[in-house]
């Protein structure tokens, strides 16, 4: 049985990139375009082996989205952001964030982040 991925992501082609990358690296995936959606979708799947989350979203402030998904959620949070300071940074990983990738990002970085933070995919 394929993990469960949910890609929480405002930019359409961020958002197709993504679900094509991580359907190829073996996830079933689903994406959202608002933070309130994607907490929604992580807090209803229980098969979830992760999630990925850009922190510059409209609707809710991404340290509160980070927040709210570690109540719902144990599963790995990647974070892909074009917000590259070191304090951004540590924001994210101090409020939840398994990892961080900056964007532009190559395709090899995050398939390798992808199999540290879910090996068994």
């Amino acid at each position: 049985m394929r993990a469960h991925c949910v890609v929480i992501e405002e930019d359409p082609d961020i958002r197709s990139l993504l679900s094509l990358a991580l359907s190829r690296a073996g996830f079933n995936v689903k994406t959202e375009s608002t933070g309130a959606a994607g907490i929604n979708a992580v807090a209803e799947d229980k098969d979830l082996g992760l999630v990925t989350v850009d922190v510059a979203l409209h609707d809710l402030g991404g340290n509160d989205v980070l927040h709210a998904l570690r109540g719902v959620s144990r599963a790995p949070i990647l974070v892909i952001s074009a917000r590259a300071e070191p304090v951004d940074r540590l924001a994210a990983l101090e409020s939840g964030a398994s990892a961080y990738l900056t964007k532009p990002f190559r395709l090899r970085d995050l398939q390798d982040l992808v199999h540290t933070l879910a090996p068994a995919n």
